[in-house]
């Protein structure tokens, strides 16, 4: 049962009509609210993959600098002490991109991916003073280099598994971009650099080791097949320079292709797996670059719609405002309500005027009485009787 002053408000015309638009508004405004959290939610996925690109793009670059540096190692500890001031060189790009790597990793809070990297680099130190007290044989310190590439990949894998990217965060890039950049081509460069003594030996590995060629082998198919579908896909999309067109990685998995195709032979060269290697590294790169754009650009336009859904339910509010205060009814003054009433006011504190034409003029309207009635009130209480009225006839 409703009360008898809610009772009152909903049988009033523009009481009732101000609390349809009430509801009316609370209608509108639900939905335009829900887009508006859906879009947060929506750019915070965006910005946590964002999160898992940077140590993946860290995570490659180290891999690239530990593949350069391993024939310049094995070169120093065979003997050529030329070669020492080359491989430092690598040795500090290696040192860079695994700080990086660190602080990437600290900044968005990876533990587990960190834990990896902090191994890392505890094993890439341990590897530097083997080379530098000339305590290790080539071969072991190009195995040494293949489990520091392996590492890097873990590290990578945990990173994007974290950022969200192989959920709801990438489903606005095709499959084979996102499987290309996070898991084949990284894992395509480990193993190719999975082989000790490549340089020395002149091939992918020893003829007897069949089992690790037939896991090159299914590896380079792997990637061969994404890779020639991707841009397949980028050749139909260069035309109307779509969304997913983008020349760097067009470039870079065409090379890609052309470094694969020795390593179908039945013993690839070292030099051929290395070139390829490298390739793959590089598309992975340029992979994961157009991924982070396209997330920036995603951001900013999941940022802009907020905005709008924001401006939206803002006029939707001042407009049914608006309508429900104008259609609240408002009280008229009528010439039969009573005068307002004056009584606690001082009359000394009112000017009046008393005497002359003016007090005449005064009385004549419709205000006389009460003049007379603040006059009578100021009187001294023992007067027998009130005079009458000097003016009324």
């Amino acid at each position: 049962m409703l009360s008898a002053p809610v009772k009152r408000f909903l049988t009033t015309p523009g009481h009732r009509f101000a609390a349809l638009m009430a509801l009316g508004m609370l209608v509108v405004a639900t939905p335009i609210a829900d887009a508006w959290r859906r879009l947060g939610l929506e750019v915070q996925a965006a910005v946590q993959a964002r999160h898992g690109l940077a140590p993946l793009a860290l995570a490659v670059k180290s891999q690239r600098g530990l593949m350069s540096h391993q024939p310049y190692s094995a070169a120093v500890l065979a003997g050529r002490g030329e070669m020492e001031t080359e491989r430092r060189l690598r040795q500090l790009d290696v040192d860079i991109s695994l700080s990086e790597l660190l602080i990437s990793l600290e900044a968005w809070r990876l533990d587990r991916a960190l834990h990896e990297a902090d191994q890392l680099r505890q094993d890439w130190s341990d590897l530097l003073r083997g080379i530098g007290e000339r305590q290790m044989r080539p071969a072991a310190s190009d195995t040494a280099h293949q489990l520091l590439v392996e590492q890097t990949f873990v590290i990578a894998d945990l990173s994007i598994v974290v950022s969200g990217l192989q959920g709801q965060a990438g489903r606005a890039f095709e499959a084979g971009e996102l499987r290309l950049a996070t898991q084949l081509l990284p894992r395509l460069a480990a193993t190719l650099a999975a082989g000790p003594g490549q340089a020395t030996q002149g091939t992918l590995a020893v003829q007897g080791d069949s089992q690790r060629r037939r896991q090159v082998q299914r590896v380079t198919q792997d990637v061969a097949q994404d890779v020639a579908q991707l841009v397949h896909q980028l050749l139909a999309d260069s035309g109307s320079a779509g969304r997913g067109f983008d020349p760097s990685v067009l470039q870079a998995l065409l090379a890609l292709r052309s470094a694969m195709e020795p390593l179908a032979a039945a013993s690839p060269d070292a030099t051929d797996a290395q070139h390829a290697a490298r390739a793959s590294l590089d598309a992975a790169a340029a992979l994961v670059e157009h991924i982070d754009g396209g997330l920036m650009q995603a951001v900013q336009v999941l940022r802009s719609e907020r905005q709008w859904v924001v401006f939206a339910l803002s006029v939707a509010l001042l407009l049914g405002t608006f309508a429900a205060s104008l259609a609240l009814p408002r009280k008229q003054a009528s010439d039969d309500d009573p005068p307002p009433s004056i009584e606690g006011t001082d009359a000394a504190a009112v000017d009046l005027p008393l005497h002359g034409d003016t007090a005449r003029a005064e009385s004549e309207q419709p205000a006389g009485d009460l003049l007379q009635r603040l006059r009578a009130k100021g009187a001294p209480a023992h007067d027998p009787e009130p005079q009458a009225h000097p003016y009324r006839p």
